[in-house]
């Protein structure tokens, strides 16, 4: 029999210490639980912590305040468990999983968006462009995507990273396309690649990013899906529109073989900011 998630904080809390952590239900409460698991982490540090807070809380000293009473958190932990029991569905069992699995749901999102867009309408000069510099585009683009995919799905429970490591990621993430499509060419291995200057500028650019947002959207929906916080925080969110729009910068790159700077900057590198700035203003 699984113990359940009331039987497991009580282990936690009695005088066996450790030892009531490898009773057989608990352990097999543990293996499936993610929230418990992170309390029973080194000898249930954190859960026990979290209990005396818990008892500290129900003492008031005079000219003290004490915080929340025992009352209170036990109010808040049904509160939690309720919410967990009324999920259900294929992305209710996604959302409980790890966050390493939830990132590779992700990242195969994003393979198969680049696999359909290879498959079907693949940039029609693969053959003669720089094997080097194209393997270099899609993993600094896929790997960024992923990095921010990766924050933003953080535990909620895991400690608060300093706000500078997301502030970098942000940053990182929206200039990464423009250093790229600054980039000059390594020759003009094909005519084609300027095609999209001119009085086509603006429509090729159009089409561009019109394709990237739509593969970039995907993402986010998929993020927003795992994201057992729903993006209420606005640095998740961020987080999750760059990934997307990485990830549709990177599937634009497989398609299409225009390669001038002005088309590259124009309708290339700014989908991520593009789809974080209307992720912002659509959260508002």
């Amino acid at each position: 029999m699984t113990a359940s998630c009331e039987h497991v904080r009580a282990a936690m809390l009695s005088s066996a210490g450790d030892a009531s952590l490898e009773a057989p239900d608990v352990a097999s409460h543990l293996a499936s639980c993610d929230a418990c698991r992170e309390l029973a982490t080194d000898g249930g540090r954190l859960g026990r912590a979290l209990g005396a807070l818990a008892v500290d809380a129900g003492r008031t000293g005079a000219g003290v305040d004490a915080g929340p009473t025992t009352a209170e958190l036990e109010q808040l932990f049904a509160g939690v468990q309720a919410n967990v029991a009324r999920e259900r569905g294929p992305m209710a069992m996604l959302r409980s999983r790890s966050q390493t699995l939830r990132v590779v749901a992700v990242a195969a999102l994003i393979v198969l968006e680049a696999l359909l867009v290879v498959g079907l309408v693949p940039r029609s000069d693969l053959g003669i462009y720089p094997l080097l510099r194209h393997a270099a585009f899609v993993a600094l683009l896929g790997g960024m995507a992923l990095l921010a995919a990766w924050q933003s799905l953080r535990p909620l429970q895991a400690p608060a990273l300093p706000s500078w490591v997301s502030r970098g990621v942000v940053i990182a993430g929206i200039a990464l396309p423009f250093l790229l499509g600054m980039m000059p060419p390594e020759e003009d291995h094909h005519s084609l690649g300027h095609d999209g200057t001119g009085s086509a500028l603006a429509k090729f650019a159009f089409y561009c990013l019109a394709l990237g947002a739509a593969m970039g959207v995907a993402v986010i929906a998929l993020l927003r899906a795992t994201d057992r916080g729903g993006h209420g925080s606005g640095a998740r969110a961020t987080l999750a529109a760059l990934a997307g729009g990485l990830a549709g910068t990177l599937v634009v790159h497989l398609h299409c073989p225009l390669n001038h700077p002005f088309h590259l900057l124009l309708g290339h590198a700014p989908v991520g900011l593009l789809l974080a700035a209307s992720y912002a203003l659509l959260r508002r």
